[in-house]
């Protein structure tokens, strides 16, 4: 089983934390576990893309170092605030907007790790996001976790969805 740990530390005695950086990767690699990234700070970059912005401040996704983060992704139609009627129209415009953030971000479909959907309907939403899912990965040996989670309605939006992806390069 894989996992991933993430630490931030204040060093408060540069000394001693030399010497445990010299020490950790013994103890890392006898436990089979190896570093992506080690350090130091990993810049925080902010992705935006083409076809839809937020109205406030936040970008479309965030990369720091290996992991791509997005913010909520509406299911408008790119370049525009225009919600389609249907729930397939606005499930193909996610995975329209979603597919610019991996590409902004430097990574692929290949990367995703997980994506949450928020649907008014789960039991209408399942089936129609099975054919774009399975276009993306057809691998069952290889398919990212997905999660449908229901929300309430009140307008046009069917769905919306948020993503993590793990980028190695």
């Amino acid at each position: 089983m894989a996992a991933y740990v993430i630490v931030r530390v204040d060093v408060t005695d540069p000394d001693q934390y030399a010497k445990y950086m010299k020490l950790s990767p013994g103890a890392v690699s006898a436990a089979g576990g190896r570093f992506l990234v080690r350090g130091g700070a990993t810049a925080r970059r902010s992705i935006e893309i083409e076809s839809f912005q937020h109205q406030n401040p936040i970008p479309a996704a965030t990369r720091i170092g290996p992991l791509v983060v997005s913010s909520i992704t509406p299911p408008t139609n790119p370049g525009s605030r225009e919600v389609p009627d249907t729930l397939e129209e606005q499930i193909e415009n996610l995975f329209t907007h979603v597919g610019q953030m991996l590409e902004g971000a430097g990574a692929t479909w290949d990367d995703m790790a997980k994506m949450t959907f928020y649907v008014t309907d789960p039991a209408a939403s399942r089936p129609a996001l099975n054919g774009p899912w399975l276009e993306r990965f057809p691998d069952p040996e290889s398919r990212p976790s997905r999660h449908n989670m229901k929300v309430e309605g009140g307008g046009p939006v069917q769905i919306s969805c948020t993503f993590v992806a793990y980028v190695e390069n």
